[in-house]
């Protein structure tokens, strides 16, 4: 028995399927960020209980020199940073802060004269908008004398 079929298909939902692009849907987004891992949550785990055991070793040694507390604040902040980058929640944070440094290079900076120029004529915008500002409201002031009877 013959069964009909479209020789069409259906299209692709997105115009980027099959050219190598991820899909952004949501549903497609979960798998990709969960911490789901079992390392993962025990390197977090030993992460947090090292941030707890360094800022309750700063106030415990209160005695000490502020100096050699705030070194050794700083040393096992490192080391919860490190392990914290051992996991993929933190490789993909380190990618991120990566890719975002590429974008800042990319961008056009302005001038020091544009800037400049930029900035003089927001201040003439500032003050323009501040007399008109007071213009209405001195017209409401002088309405609200008029319709009442009240003032001079």
């Amino acid at each position: 028995m013959l069964q009909a079929s479209s020789s069409i298909g259906r299209a692709a939902v997105s115009k980027t399927a099959g050219w190598g692009f991820d899909s952004l849907l949501a549903c497609h987004l979960q798998h990709r960020f969960k911490i789901g891992k079992m390392a993962d949550s025990i390197k977090f785990s030993f992460a947090l209980i090292l941030t707890a055991v360094s800022i309750g070793g700063f106030y415990y040694f209160g005695d000490q020199s502020l100096l050699l507390r705030v070194i050794g604040l700083l040393v096992m902040a490192s080391v919860v940073a490190a392990i914290a980058l051992q996991t993929q929640a933190g490789k993909a944070a380190w990618a991120f802060i990566g890719d975002s440094k590429m974008e800042v290079r990319k961008v056009v900076w302005p001038t020091m004269k544009e800037t400049r120029q930029t900035t003089l004529i927001v201040m003439a915008m500032v003050v323009v908008i501040a007399i008109i500002l007071w213009l209405v409201d001195i017209f409401f002031m002088w309405a609200v004398q008029t319709l009442t009877g009240l003032g001079g």
